[in-house]
């Protein structure tokens, strides 16, 4: 079953019901803690498409695929990055990523009662210096 937020949720954060919107990354991480206090998240996936897309060319490929990009530094056990790297294909290189600090750009897909949907999507951080 999908879980649905009310209208107040939407107003509290603040989004535009039907709307895409770009949210500083301290709202994204008040949104994601209170949807996981509610257990409100029915979904979480981590990749985005080109990581998808890679792990899908070597996993059928059989053969050697480099992601170039950034990772959350620090990935916690249970996380949606730690089952990303679990699920992904071994032939697939990720010793080029970068490490930022918290997650990397992330995207809610907000649902109410009413079928609408609501976006808000925080901004990528930037790299670890090394």
């Amino acid at each position: 079953m999908k879980q649905k937020v009310d209208d107040d949720f939407i107003q509290r954060y603040p989004l535009s019901q039907g709307h895409s919107l770009v949210i500083e990354e301290t709202t994204a991480e008040e949104l994601y803690r209170e949807l996981t206090e509610r257990n409100l998240i029915s979904y979480e996936f981590a990749g985005g498409t080109i990581g998808n897309t890679l792990h899908n060319y070597s996993l059928l490929a059989d053969d050697r695929s480099v992601l170039l990009g950034m990772m959350c530094n620090n990935i916690q056990i249970g996380s949606y990055a730690y089952r990303y790297l679990c699920h992904t294909s071994s032939r697939m290189d990720l010793n080029y990523l970068q490490g930022v600090d918290g997650p990397i750009g992330r995207c809610f897909t907000l649902i109410t009662e009413n079928g609408e949907r609501t976006f808000a999507i925080s901004r990528v951080n930037e790299p670890i210096a090394s």
